[in-house]
């Protein structure tokens, strides 16, 4: 009853006084339980004497934390003699024998000490409440769980270790500063300030930074003695303060960085240095340009033409935009018609009237048809729709309100260039940038294209590829050399289609909370697509741009982030702007990208093919069944179009070079170039060495926007300051910095900023953020969904779980929190495919082509993903992530994951591509290890005909698929199984109920019950009727089951005898339990050893010259005989559907009969 109260504490001489006031009570209030019986003071106070070493401390029965009782307070001697009784209090400390000063550092030898030598005896007692016994265990485990311990300590030091937000006490001065660091911080960063601002400066200031007039002696120096001995010693005569060994480190960091500027990425060109560029252009290559063979097409002679002339006239460039319009007309027309024989179905009349659902159910049936329309069809977007909580938002905007919303943005000229102070960047190389088109170049990039939506004239990607066998490929290497050197596309091209997607969930009747996405046609998709290939090796970007590159760019800058913070914690400071640039897709200028692309020297004609593509571009934005007037894109590039994102680059990265020039930027090491941003699009960020160069950096920024047409957005964009001294930080003890008159918000200690998916906050640094509700979530929505139960594995696995891999990498690994994840997610998946709790993992987590389900394991999957990404931030090409995954130990970190998550351990110089884990094969393999559900497993093993059904059962309805996939992990409910584990003394719990001989199991049931017989000659007779209907039209004569004697007079009738022309071929079907991996391979062999002595007699019986034996074995869970392949060859049956379709149907016949096992009305009908 001590909880609740205020203590104080006060020390006299001799005795010591706790006084207990009640939180709760009002003045002039009495506690009557506080009030101690023997005490005679007006005051509520509680004495007790001071126990002093000599002194016994009076043992007590038993402690009762009583407000009555007395309070005793820790003393300083640890031990009292009274006659033979020693009395030692615990905790024991080290003490020494007061007889013969001999020092003990147990209680066990210091009792063994006085029983030898004083003979006395020896009791323990406890210090805080003053219970005794004679056995040292039981006090020693009493005074950790001691009442009074708490209320002493929490007394005694409460003066000196109070919070003074919350009224929480600590034993030290540094659990105070860690919980006010941890639940306070806003209150601990100030403090930290005003220490900062009164910490005297120390007596001897170190220079740890080399000046740049020092750098510059020492590189004169360097040069004056090269080649003599003791250059570091000389060289340190000529500069003072500085030792030989800091000589050298300097001198060696100078190499490095002259090292990687010659072999790594090129450095900065100063504004003033001139740009190695070819002051004349090469020549197309007008005689590589030649028309590839094309009857259909009538580009050729036009090509011809441009061939000779090197040019074309007006009039003849006006007949070639009549002849791409009637092309393109064309094309839409075989595309109607390849849609209307793809889509339609014969549907057979019905004359019967659909029964029309109850009323409650129609809206339920319509939501099951519409998602399962979408799952076949929009898989991704019903996805989306799942997880995200929402049905798909369609724009109901007004078509005037977007028309004048995009006629202000794109409908307005931006012809602002302002380049001159920036640097110009290395020329680009032109070789293969304007080199003929082949249609072996058009084929490869069309058939790396992804599916997307049509443009205007309604040519789809999957109708271009189907016509590469007609040669599509060639015409359209005529049509884009036709394009290319004559530097203009036709008309047609130039109109495009708009549709808006949400940005958001809210407010959604805002304009400007939909994104615009431009979509040409993909005709013209393809052209630039591979001319965006092209210029992507041309030209060099700056290293720091991260967006649209084949680079694991996101990854790349959290690190350098993340790595500039933690160091700038440790000692130094980083100042960082989070900046966000307005509508920048839609309002760069053509004139700026023109421009860029001719400060990077790339070729004139490649420029003027840029130009006329935007040149007269127009679209429209369809809005429901209405579409708005055509809108002329004045300026922005089309969100949608392959070379959009290479321009922007370009456009941009004029800005990243001044940034760097400038040499404001954050340095990582000593003798490294500082980093100035990090950009990845148009998210970039500013990392500066101190609060006014974010300043003068930012004024670059705005100005560089300004005078190009570009916007800041303030209220998106962020900053903060990180201070560091003395193992401790600040953040923001600076003013705000001021960006074009508005004042740039900053990121508090308590606050986060989202950059590039992860959460930053100054004060705990970069974190992945909570997962478990999302998931929890997303699992809920899936569960709710009127889906099949493959289709709910699907989505999770395919889309929901995948979300999860960025954001469970970027934070530090939690092995905890993936473990209840995966919980979750068996869970789940166990509920949905009803199947019991004690199903084996393997079944889950092994892929599809092993037997299992394919499920995702995050503890051992996000484990493998982080090792990956260190491996790629270790062998980095770019310098300086290389450099710092080294110093922050990368390595040793990437074997401590490994070995935590139990993947292997990669080499010192194994690359991230090369890195493979075998997480799911160690499932598969303790899954076959299993005495029970590992049965047999071993024989699904890489067999894509007897799992085929498992990821699309085609031929199966969800029951039977939830049932098949209960007997592939050996759980179907029978009497054997539902008894484990059941404690009654009953043996007859688990026998079958059709022989009441055995015990009832799934391989007891489908090959042994003598009841099943029927069901199993059945079954066997299927599979006979299949081989013989798929042989039979391959044109074999079939002889069922003829009798024949062996030379020993023994009767012999093989299932199935094929012959034709001189050929016979004997067949005998048999259907074996999977038990072991030898299973099928047994009944294989016996089944030639018992028919291979019948050669004659079957010449005889069909005339043939050459006879071979087969059996045909099938597993009764689907199992597929790797042998049985050699049985379709011989039969000339080589299709893999028919091996699919035979296991599907084997699988799904033992189904039935075990339902049949199931039916008691069945098997009374059986009784004799």
């Amino acid at each position: 009853g001590i909880d609740g109260y205020m203590f104080g504490y006060a020390r006299a001489s001799g005795s010591t006084s706790v006084s207990i006031q009640s939180s709760s009570m009002t003045e002039g209030e009495t506690n009557e339980r506080a009030t101690p019986r023997a005490s005679d003071s007006s005051s509520v106070s509680i004495q007790s004497s001071c126990v002093t070493e000599g002194e016994c401390l009076p043992p007590t029965d038993n402690c009762n934390p009583s407000v009555e009782n007395q309070l005793p307070c820790v003393t300083e001697g640890r031990f009292e003699r009274v006659g033979s009784l020693v009395t030692v209090r615990l905790p024991f400390r080290k003490v020494a024998c007061d007889l013969c000063s001999k020092e003990f550092l147990t209680y066990s030898k210091f009792a063994v000490h006085q029983a030898n030598f004083h003979n006395s005896e020896t009791q323990a007692c406890c210090t805080y409440c003053g219970k005794s016994d004679g056995n040292h265990h039981s006090i020693a485990c009493h005074v950790p769980k001691c009442p009074w311990r708490r209320t002493v300590t929490f007394a005694a030091n409460l003066s000196n270790f109070l919070c003074d937000l919350c009224n929480d006490s600590f034993k030290t001065k540094s659990g105070l500063s860690q919980h006010k660091r941890h639940k306070h911080p806003c209150s601990r960063n100030a403090e930290r300030i005003l220490s900062l601002g009164v910490r005297t400066p120390s007596a001897r200031p170190r220079q740890v930074v080399w000046s740049e007039e020092e750098t510059r002696t020492l590189r004169e120096v360097e040069v004056v003695y090269s080649g003599q001995k003791n250059i570091n010693v000389l060289c340190a005569g000529h500069l003072p303060g500085k030792t030989s060994k800091q000589v050298s480190d300097k001198r060696r960091d100078l190499h490095r960085i002259r090292s990687s500027n010659v072999h790594g990425t090129p450095t900065t060109q100063s504004r003033g240095d001139p740009v190695e560029q070819v002051e004349e252009y090469e020549e197309l290559d007008w005689e590589g340009m030649h028309p590839f063979p094309d009857p259909d097409s009538k580009f050729c002679s036009y090509l011809d033409q441009l061939r000779d002339q090197k040019g074309l006239t007006e009039p003849v460039w006006q007949e070639i935009e009549i002849v791409a319009q009637e092309w393109v007309e064309n094309l839409a027309h075989v595309q109607s018609s390849w849609n209307h024989e793809r889509t339609t179905k014969q549907v057979p009349e019905n004359n019967t009237p659909a029964r029309r659902p109850f009323k409650r159910r129609l809206h339920r049936v319509e939501r099951y048809k519409r998602f399962q329309r979408m799952y076949d069809l929009q898989r991704k977007r019903l996805a989306e729709e799942i997880l995200d909580g929402r049905e798909a938002v369609t724009c109901n905007l007004k078509k005037e309100e977007i028309k004048d919303h995009y006629d202000q943005v794109y409908g307005v000229s931006n012809d602002r260039v302002s380049l001159d102070d920036c640097p110009r960047p290395p020329g680009a190389n032109n070789t293969d940038l304007l080199k003929p088109f082949t249609p072996t170049e058009v084929m490869d990039s069309l058939q790396g294209m992804k599916n997307g939506a049509p443009g205007p004239d309604k040519i789809t990607l999957p109708f271009l590829q189907k016509r590469l066998k007609n040669g599509i490929h060639v015409s359209l290497a005529n049509v884009f050399n036709l394009w290319q050197f004559s530097g203009r596309i036709p008309e047609c091209m130039k109109s495009n289609r708009s549709v808006l997607i949400p940005k958001g969930k809210s407010n959604l009747r805002d304009v400007r909370n939909w994104r615009p996405i431009t979509i040409s046609s993909i005709v013209l998709r393809l052209y630039t697509r591979i001319l965006a290939r092209r210029l992507e090796r041309a030209v060099q970007i700056n290293p720091r741009q991260r967006g649209f590159v084949p680079q694991a760019g996101c990854r790349d800058n959290i690190f350098l982030l993340q790595s500039a913070m933690r160091r700038a914690k440790r000692k130094g400071t980083l100042a960082l702007g989070l900046l966000d640039l307005s509508k920048a897709f839609d309002t760069v200028g053509h004139k700026h990208l023109l421009t860029s692309l001719e400060r990077f020297a790339v070729h004139p004609h490649f420029v003027r093919i840029v130009e006329d593509m935007y040149s007269g571009c127009s679209t429209s934005f369809r809005v429901g069944s209405q579409s708005t007037r055509p809108i002329v894109l004045m300026r922005g590039v089309k969100q949608g179009d392959p070379m959009s994102p290479i321009l922007f680059n370009i456009a941009l990265d004029p800005l990243l070079r001044q940034l760097e020039e400038e040499s404001r930027g954050f340095m990582f090491r000593e003798g490294q170039a500082p980093v100035s941003s990090l950009a990845y699009a148009d998210d970039m960020a500013l990392l500066a060495k101190d609060h006014a160069s974010l300043q003068s950096m930012l004024g670059t920024v705005d100005k560089f926007c300004s005078g190009n047409g570009l916007g800041l957005n303030i209220a998106k964009s962020a900053g903060l300051l990180i201070r560091g001294a003395n193992k401790t930080f600040t953040v923001n003890d600076c003013p705000s910095w001021l960006v074009n008159g508005e004042t740039l918000p900053m990121i508090g200690p308590e606050q986060t900023y989202r950059y590039l998916g992860a959460s930053i906050c100054p004060w705990t640094g970069i974190n992945s953020g909570p997962v478990k509700p999302t998931l929890e979530k997303w699992i809920a929505n899936i569960t709710e969904s009127p889906l099949k139960p493959h289709q709910r594995v699907d989505i999770l696995c395919k889309y929901a779980l995948p979300r999860l891999f960025y954001q469970l990498e970027l934070g530090t690994l939690n092995f905890k929190e993936l473990k209840e994840l995966d919980s979750m997610v068996k869970q789940a998946v166990k509920r949905w495919c009803h199947l019991p709790a004690c199903t084996a993992d393997g079944l889950l987590y092994s892929r599809h082509r092993d037997g299992g389900l394919a499920v995702v394991k995050l503890e051992s999957l996000v484990p493998c993903l982080k090792i990956k990404t260190n491996l790629r931030l270790v062998h980095s090409t770019d310098p300086v992530i290389s450099s710092l995954a080294e110093s922050d130990g990368l390595v040793g970190a990437i074997e401590g994951i490994a070995q935590k998550a139990g993947l292997p351990i990669p080499t010192p110089d194994q690359r991230s591509g090369t890195y493979h884990s075998n997480w799911r094969d160690m499932e598969r393999r303790s899954w076959e290890r299993l005495a029970l559900h590992g049965q047999g497993v071993e024989l699904f093993k890489g067999s894509r005909s007897a799992n085929h059904w498992l990821p699309r059962p085609v031929g199966m309805k969800p029951h039977h698929w939830v049932k098949c996939l209960a007997m592939r992990a050996n759980v179907y409910p029978t009497k054997r199984g539902l008894s484990r584990g059941n404690l009654s003394k009953n043996k007859d719990s688990a026998k079958c109920r059709g022989c009441t001989s055995m015990r009832e199991t799934l391989c007891h049931l489908s090959g042994q019950c003598p009841k099943l017989k029927s069901m199993r000659i059945r079954r066997h007779n299927k599979i006979c009727e299949h081989l013989i209907a798929e042989a039979s039209f391959k044109g074999w004569k079939v002889l069922q089951e003829p009798t024949l004697v062996t030379d020993n007079g023994e009767r012999r009738r093989p299932d199935l005898i094929f012959h034709r022309d001189d050929k016979a071929v004997v067949v005998d079907v048999t259907v074996r339990y999977e038990i072991s991996k030898d299973t099928l391979r047994e009944a294989y062999a016996s089944k030639v050893r018992r028919y291979g002595c019948l050669t004659e007699q079957i010449k005889d019986l069909t005339g043939a010259t050459s006879v071979v034996f087969h059996g045909f074995p099938m597993g009764a869970r689907g199992a597929w005989f790797p042998e049985s392949s050699d049985v379709m060859a011989d039969l000339n049956i080589r299709s893999k559907y028919f091996e699919e379709f035979l296991c599907r149907r084997t699988i799904l016949y033992t189904l039935d009969l075990l339902w049949k096992s199931n039916n008691e009305q069945y098997l009374e009908r059986l009784a004799p």
